[in-house]
């Protein structure tokens, strides 16, 4: 695909100047195409997604971190992140068959971290 030779290209480029490129959207027609890009500085970034999950969950009442994998009927899930923006669904997990994201409540979440015993 277009994208992921872009990505890899852009990705070389950046490398030199310690900058990572992740590719987020695009649309194709016709005679032209319009992709979206995300660069990021990598230690600025996980320090910052690290400062903003300990903090969502306190004010979330989540007694786990991301990271953590759980079971939601017979499929497993891993916490990614927390979104305090979303009051009602405010945990982001990643279904680890196939990668697809979902949203749940912290309350569900909880009740499989004390099943666990962690």
């Amino acid at each position: 695909m277009l994208s992921a030779e872009l990505e890899q290209s852009l990705q070389r480029t950046l490398n030199k100047h310690g900058l990572n490129v992740v590719y987020k959207n695009g649309r194709y027609g016709g005679h032209e195409a319009i992709l979206s890009f995300r660069i990021t500085v990598p230690e600025q970034a996980e320090a910052r997604q690290a400062e903003n999950d300990a903090m969502s969950r306190q004010l979330l009442g989540a007694e786990f971190n991301t990271g953590f994998i759980f079971s939601q009927g017979r499929d497993k899930y891993e916490v990614t992140s927390f979104n305090i923006n979303r009051p009602k669904y405010p945990v982001s997990a990643k279904r680890i068959k196939d990668g697809k994201r979902f949203k749940f409540p912290v309350t569900s979440v909880n009740r499989h971290f004390q099943m666990v015993g962690n």
